[in-house]
């Protein structure tokens, strides 16, 4: 709760409360609902709240721990859209979503299936251990260098799976 109301609070265009000025994304006002998290992507798309859609990583109940290596199962599926935003779950008493979105950053997202490497089954024949998960690549990683993910800053796309409760959005 320590970390959730100081981002919460936070004004947009004051940036001294995260990292995330060097991205150049610009924090907001947390969601206290879906109905407001849906005002704020819609608002942010400049687009109808029909006219928004999200995705988020998804599986079914495990048969054994979710913290296990992970076969792709296909080639992943891309969601195109030039316009895209995040939405991340906060510790709290109750529902609190951080959204963020930045016209200027361009990432790709996908949606990508995933099979536990210790189920020799395939995701037809034991969908218990399989995932849907939500895929987020920035294709522009020098913006993304605080994150210290990748030895060669700026030289490649630099992908990241999304936890279950984040919620990808998309026009």
């Amino acid at each position: 709760m320590t970390d959730t109301l100081p981002k919460c609070e936070h004004a947009p265009g004051i940036t001294n409360i995260t990292n995330y000025h060097q991205l150049k994304v610009k924090p907001r006002p947390c969601a206290t609902s879906f109905q407001s998290m849906v005002d704020f992507v819609s608002g942010a798309f400049k687009v109808a709240p029909q006219d928004t859609k999200f995705i988020t990583t998804t599986h079914p109940t495990m048969s054994t721990s979710s913290l296990k290596n992970y076969k792709v199962l296909e080639s992943p599926n891309e969601i195109k859209s030039s316009r895209k935003g995040a939405c991340h779950p906060m510790l709290y008493l109750y529902a609190v979503f951080f959204c963020q979105y930045d016209e200027e950053l361009s990432e790709r997202v996908f949606k990508v299936s995933m099979v536990g490497e210790d189920t020799k089954a395939t995701i037809q024949t034991h969908p218990k251990d399989n995932i849907n998960a939500a895929a987020v690549c920035h294709m522009d990683s020098a913006r993304a260098a605080l994150l210290n993910l990748m030895d060669k800053q700026g030289k490649s796309p630099m992908c990241h799976f999304c936890s279950a409760g984040d919620l990808i959005w998309f026009q």
